[in-house]
């Protein structure tokens, strides 16, 4: 794309800001050109958002029907899934799988609890009493 194409279609995630892209510039070379945004890239967004935000909640009545650990239901409100939680734990995968059925979830002690809510940015209360209600 022209850097003179670069579309300025001022997408409100944006908040009058602007992002940085690449465009070929009038010598042929790739060159930094700010774009307020793009109706297309925004339309996908909201649609992604949406698709999340559907998961969100499937997740939340999985919680409050005892068929998912409140585990489950923060790791995916931050946006990870159980690769990235154990990565950022410094545990293996494996074991943050086990700890996201709700019976063995039911059974940690306080102290990988709390290793949770910290990595998740929650209480340990929180995570631990979390019954998908809300």
């Amino acid at each position: 794309m022209k850097k003179n194409d670069v579309p300025q279609d001022q997408d409100p995630a944006f908040e009058g800001g602007k992002k940085i892209c690449y465009a070929v510039g009038d010598d042929g070379r790739f060159e930094a050109a700010q774009s307020s945004g793009w109706q297309v890239e925004a339309a996908v967004k909201e649609v992604a958002w949406k698709v999340i935000h559907a998961d969100l909640e499937r997740t939340r009545s999985a919680v409050a029907s005892g068929l998912a650990s409140p585990l489950e239901y923060f790791m995916k409100l931050r946006q990870m899934d159980p690769g990235l939680l154990a990565q950022n734990m410094g545990v293996m995968q494996w074991r943050v799988r086990r700890h996201l059925r709700p019976r063995v979830f039911r059974g940690l002690n306080a102290r990988w609890v709390a290793r949770y809510a910290e990595c998740l940015d929650i209480e340990p209360a929180r995570l631990r009493e979390y019954k998908g209600k809300e």
